[in-house]
């Protein structure tokens, strides 16, 4: 096989509509092409060849302006958009975020709204009580190193994730530029991504034909590094290895023929990159990803960027530097709001923008490079220095980044930068609102020992309404995380500053943490609603009701009641609810679509919190069943039932037909059907079903059926008893 170490060539062995109905009108997923159905690579400008060595460097889960945002020059954007049309500035981020945003495929869809780019209030966690999470970013004080590297290199302000879901699938485009369909994260806990993944794990996948359905993460399809491993160019994946914390980020792992064949010799431990880095063993090309200090949420900024400064400081330190270009990119938006509207390419992306700094002694320097670009553009790239085919439509469409450089310039020195010292805590949080003589929920404040010594914690206190519990103990071993669950408890209406203080054995005691509430007089039953079970696609659901209660002294004058996405609401309250007084607010749920649907209502008043929110969600489903479930009769072992029939329709109000896949069942049923291969709206098949039990007793079984609804697959109960 080929060694993964040395020069360039080595000889060797070879939650909106719109979006969601392109997903269904398409024929076919981003997969593997013919050849012969692609173009030739790009021709590579001249110059180009004095790159030999590329380092494609993956972070986690922060959009182009929650990072970017403030960076002169660039598109942009200090303000955003809530799902009510209302602009209001951009928060700040803390280094360790109090939660992770919700960011899978259908909060891709809430937060994008058809393109208006003003739902990220509505994804999970991005607003619960108020305190806009999701809208919310960093500036050059927070990331300072990062604004080196754009200030001095080249800053692409136009980049976009490849697919509207979380890390696995939007890893897999990194290597493959497709994600065999999947597009979730793995379904069960375990501390692998893929193949290594325990037995029961599943993760959503969509077929060609639009099919979905729950697969264990161990797929198959051609990569990049099969193309430069077979072309004789050596390459490397540097990520968690197994035994490393982090590894379900090693995207290799979920490839099967990587996995089990000879190349998984040529994934190795991040940890490695700096010693091939000065062993003069670095590969043509590497990607580089690391488990621990990746920036994921809330994981700290300012020990992920420690880490990227580290390695790069490394490469720019070496011979390598001279002929190398740095791709530095983050996976996905994370949930954090970009103003951006992206473009569709295909039924799966793109996603909301994320940041991309071009790193090489040819980048253009202070350059913002507003070209349409994604991760397959870093493939594409590759492949138009080595001259090797497009491996999917992705990447033989995607613009290749050469426009980020200039080969013929002075070649730029290195940018040796100085890694910070990182708080414990992060300096300021956010709890948003809570109700006068109530306690909010709670926010977690992580403290993280980055020193390389025990610290000593003293005491742990708050001030001003604020209370704290914690996993801490009275000594945290270097590199030890605790948390602390911070919460409010308002004892009257308005803006409310205080503070978490931390006395400790660190140089920088007493680390003082500003929180920031707001008492209010509007009580509401309830911060969130979910409508359990599954919609019919334009039916309403029965309604949840919503009390609201003034309990201030005087009246409130209520400004706004509305719901946002697929639901609806009605109410007595009228434009002032006097002193004392409550009311009600009937929320319904009308799914659109089918599968997860995020959406909130919002109450606006003359309340010192100004605005309370209600977050909503619910599943949509354009397939109904009649009856819900199958029941036969007692039956001698070993004989057949008479058939029963299960009818199956598609909602009249479904934005496209149904494509219909396989249908399973176990336990001694068995199934025809009139059913073919797809369904149109409004219309019904029958499915025909019989029971021939082997063992006498209790009988239960499932008709399962795979189709293109976001619910699949499907199932329906069946129940039958054997006897002698």
């Amino acid at each position: 096989m080929l060694a993964r170490h040395g020069g360039v060539l080595r000889c060797g062995r070879t939650d909106n509509k719109l979006h969601m109905i392109v997903v269904l009108l398409f024929a076919s997923l981003v997969t593997s092409a013919d050849a012969q159905s692609l173009p030739a690579p790009k021709q590579a400008p001249q110059g180009m060849s004095q790159i030999q060595h590329v380092v494609f460097i993956i972070k986690e889960n922060r959009s182009f302006d929650e990072y970017f945002g403030t960076f002169p020059g660039a598109n942009g954007a200090t303000m955003g958009q809530l799902s009510t049309g209302q602009l209001v500035p951009l928060g700040h981020t803390p280094d360790m975020t109090p939660a992770d945003i919700g960011h899978r495929y259908f909060d891709a869809h809430a937060a994008e709204n058809n393109g208006l780019m003003n739902g990220f209030d509505t994804e999970y966690g991005g607003n619960i009580v108020g305190e806009n999470l999701a809208l919310t970013q960093m500036t050059q004080a927070d990331i300072p190193n990062y604004f080196a590297y754009a200030s001095n290199f080249t800053l692409a302000d136009n980049t976009f994730g490849a697919i509207n879901a979380p890390s696995l699938p939007s890893h897999l485009y990194t290597i493959g530029a497709q994600s065999g369909g999947i597009f979730g994260n793995p379904q069960v806990g375990s501390n692998a991504w893929g193949c290594d993944s325990t037995a029961n794990t599943t993760v959503l996948q969509m077929n060609p034909e639009g099919i979905i359905n729950e697969v264990f993460p161990c797929i198959d399809f051609q990569t990049l590094a099969d193309e430069l491993d077979s072309a004789g160019i050596s390459w490397a994946g540097y990520g968690p290895i197994q035994g490393e914390s982090g590894f379900l980020w090693n995207t290799f792992d979920a490839i099967k023929h990587i996995r089990y064949g000879p190349l998984w010799a040529n994934v190795v431990s991040d940890t490695t990159f700096i010693t091939d880095v000065q062993n003069g063993t670095l590969p043509a090309v590497s990607w580089l990803v690391t488990g621990q200090d990746n920036e994921h949420p809330p994981g700290s900024t300012c020990l992920g960027e420690n880490w990227t400064v580290e390695q790069l400081n490394a490469l720019m330190a070496s011979p390598y530097w001279s002929s190398t270009a740095i791709f530095l990119i983050w996976d996905e938006w994370g949930g954090f709001y970009d103003h951006v509207r992206p473009p569709i390419v295909d039924n799966l992306g793109l996603s909301p923008r994320v940041p991309m700094i071009v790193i090489s002694p040819y980048a253009k320097p202070g350059y913002i490079d507003s070209t349409q670009y994604e991760p397959s553009s870093v493939l594409a790239f590759i492949e138009t220095l080595f001259g090797l085919p497009p491996l999917t439509e992705r990447d033989a469409n995607a613009n290749n980044i050469t426009n980020s450089f200039n080969f013929s310039q002075t070649p730029l020195a290195p940018l040796t930068l100085t890694p910070r010292n990182c708080p414990l805590v992060s300096s300021a949080y956010n709890l948003g609102y809570a109700t006068v003589g109530t306690t909010g929920p709670s926010f977690t404040v992580t403290l993280n020992n980055n020193r390389s010594t025990s610290l000593k914690i003293s005491s742990i206190a708050t001030s001003k309404g604020f209370s704290q519990t914690n996993t801490c103990h009275s000594s945290m071993t270097a590199g030890g995380v605790c948390l602390i669950n911070v919460a409010f408890t308002a004892s009257a209406a308005g803006p409310v500053a205080g503070s978490l203080t931390l006395t400790d054995s660190d140089s920088t005691s007493p680390q003082v943490v500003t929180l920031n509430a707001i008492g209010s007089n509007v009580k509401m039953s309830a911060h969130s609603f979910n409508f359990e079970g599954n919609q019919e696609i334009g039916v309403a659901s029965a309604p949840k009701v919503l009390t609201v209660q003034n309990i201030a002294s005087s009246a409130l004058t209520i400004s706004l009641i509305q719901a946002y996405g697929d639901f609806a609401q009605t109410n007595d309250c009228g434009t002032s609810l006097a002193a004392g007084a409550s009311c009600t607010v009937n929320v319904t749920f009308t799914p659109t679509q089918s599968g997860p649907r995020e959406g909130a209502l919002y109450f606006e008043s003359s309340d010192p919190a100004t605005t309370q929110m209600l977050y909503l969600v619910g599943t949509g489903t354009g397939v109904v069943y009649s009856p819900s479930s199958v029941k036969f009769a007692t039956q001698k072992v070993g004989t057949t039932s008479a058939a029963k029939t299960l009818t199956m329709t598609l909602s009249s109000a479904a934005p496209s037909s149904l494509v219909i896949g396989t249908f399973t069942t176990s336990a001694g049923f068995a199934q025809t059907n009139t059913c073919g291969t797809s369904l149109a709206p409004g219309t019904s098949c029958t499915i025909s079903l019989t029971f021939t039990p082997s063992t006498t007793g209790s009988i239960n079984g499932t008709l399962s059926i795979l189709s293109s609804d976001f619910t699949s697959p499907q199932t329906v109960k069946l129940t039958g008893t054997g006897a002698d």
